[in-house]
């Protein structure tokens, strides 16, 4: 079985991923998949890969790049 850790937002940014503040906004406005463990906003989790994943759908290629 493979299983995936759920990392806080704060592990994300001490990933080099992104700021944590950054990945709670994009959770907030949907932009970033993520789990909700409890009602209020520090409950929130992400799948790294998951992330990740949805970070290069995001990134929009350079003009004459």
């Amino acid at each position: 079985m493979n299983t995936v850790r759920l990392l806080t937002a704060k592990e994300l940014e001490a990933a080099g991923i992104m700021k944590s503040r950054t990945a709670l906004r994009m959770a907030q406005v949907g932009l970033l998949p993520h789990y909700k463990l409890g009602a209020r906003l520090r409950a929130i989790r992400f799948s790294q890969p998951e992330v990740l994943d949805a970070l290069k759908k995001l990134s929009v290629p350079k003009v004459g790049a």
